[in-house]
């Protein structure tokens, strides 16, 4: 019996470094590639009161399903995107192509993981081929029981560098064929009215009038993760990474690879072979070392959020001022104010604003909005996460809920509030960020 697969991508948006889509090609028949649609939760609305996902978020992906897309059609095959995140398309189209086999990343977030559960519970007859294809490590390399998941970041980070071989090894990435699929099932895919083939927009973005002229907006795809990667790593920037890293802006100060790695353009493990052959070359010292320090950290996120499930967008157990599910307008309005960049606070403004524009914010900036909103401002943490995810390029479920977490002080940890003067003394002392995002007389206006 013809076996034909369906290759399921969520935040596994690439061709050429993609051991399970490579596994896949070698095992079925005739294989679909079908990717799940981008869309914003009716939870991530109510809180970020947000009705659609940011331009730069939106245009970031879609660059990135054409990139993958073109993969495809260079093998005569066509990528298809779901018109929905309902289970029963999924459900519906697996029926209708008489798929046999499911392929999938196993994806952090709660809403992901619940759809494939609708799925396998509907079609038990399937067999499903996943693994952790955007990670360092797949579960079975974790040195301990996902039940015994370190309660701490650093419990967790030692656990796992004291297996140093887990993070030293060479990632196969041979190139996937594409099995060819069949005139019949080519029918049966275009007529399916749940999915539509990716198009090529061939329409360059709109320039944005809001962005610094020396400021580069992220390209999505593979293509372009591919060519920052080796970008980054053929000048010395890996080696001064831990001096630079917490400056706000500077496409050199750190690695921006977060864009590609968020949609799975670039993979964790290419990226820390590729950092082993620039210390073989150039050497090793504190700063290559944070490269994996910080991907750890990822890594740390991915696991905790698997084990925390809903309960990772919980709310406070402490309330502070204004927070509650009921929110009222005082709150809404320093919210807003928050989301725009007009607070009282120049160096958040600043942050927001470069948000906005750009989809990107830096870590340090991150840390500083986050304790702004919960601190200052006294709103849910998870409106902020919940904003961010809407705006961010480089938005990550485990990730962005995961920091907002850590800042707002959940799950027992110890909260994270900024002195922001200090912080601004300490990272933009001449105000060189704040000018280039705030006007002076916007700033004037704020301290009046």
């Amino acid at each position: 019996m013809k076996k034909i697969g369906l290759y399921f991508f969520t935040n596994d948006l690439r061709f050429l470094h993609n051991e399970l889509l490579s596994a896949a090609c070698n095992q079925v028949d005739e294989l679909i590639g079908v990717v799940m649609p981008i869309h914003i939760s009716p939870f991530v609305q109510q809180h970020s009161v947000e009705k659609q996902i940011g331009q730069q978020r939106l245009l970031f992906w879609q660059q990135s399903l054409e990139d993958l897309a073109q993969h495809f059609d260079a093998q005569n095959q066509r990528l298809y995107t779901l018109q929905s995140i309902k289970a029963e398309d999924l459900i519906q189209l697996i029926e209708t192509c008489q798929v046999s086999h499911v392929y999938y990343n196993q994806h952090p977030g709660s809403d992901e993981r619940d759809l494939i559960i609708k799925v396998q519970h509907s079609l038990p007859n399937i067999e499903y081929i996943t693994t952790s294809n955007n990670t360092l490590l797949n579960i079975e390399q974790l040195p301990f029981e996902m039940s015994k998941l370190p309660s701490s970041f650093t419990r967790f980070r030692k656990t796992v560098e004291a297996e140093s071989d887990l993070l030293n090894s060479t990632p196969q990435n041979p190139v996937p064929r594409l099995p060819e699929v069949s005139g019949s099932l080519n029918d049966a895919l275009q007529s399916n009215p749940s999915i539509s083939p990716v198009k090529f927009s061939n329409v360059a973005p709109t320039p944005n009038t809001t962005v610094p002229t020396n400021f580069t907006l992220f390209e999505g795809g593979e293509s372009a993760g591919l060519a920052h990667l080796k970008d980054y790593f053929q000048h010395s920037y890996a080696s001064h990474y831990k001096q630079t890293r917490n400056a706000f802006d500077g496409i050199s100060h750190s690695t921006k690879f977060s864009p590609w790695l968020a949609v799975g353009c670039l993979s964790p493990k290419t990226i820390v072979s590729t950092l082993h052959q620039y210390e073989y070359l150039h050497g090793s010292n504190e700063s290559t070392y944070w490269i994996k320090f910080e991907l750890l950290w990822r890594e740390y996120f991915y696991w905790s959020a698997r084990v925390a499930g809903h309960a990772l967008f919980s709310k406070p157990v402490i309330k502070k001022p204004h927070i509650g599910d009921s929110p009222n307008s005082e709150a809404l309005k320093a919210f807003s104010l928050w989301k725009t960049g007009n607070t009282n606070y120049p160096i958040v403004n600043a942050c927001m604003r470069e948000l906005n524009a750009t989809g990107y914010m830096s870590n340090r900036g991150r840390q500083l909005a986050a304790s702004c909103l919960v601190y200052e401002l006294g709103c849910d943490w998870r409106w902020g996460a919940a904003y961010f995810e809407t705006q961010l390029v480089d938005y990550d479920v485990a990730s962005n809920w995961g920091n907002w977490s850590y800042i707002a002080g959940m799950n027992g940890q110890q909260a994270r509030h900024f002195d922001l003067d200090k912080q601004t003394q300490m990272y933009d002392p001449q105000h060189d960020f704040i000018r280039r995002w705030v006007t002076t007389d916007k700033q004037h206006q704020i301290a009046e």
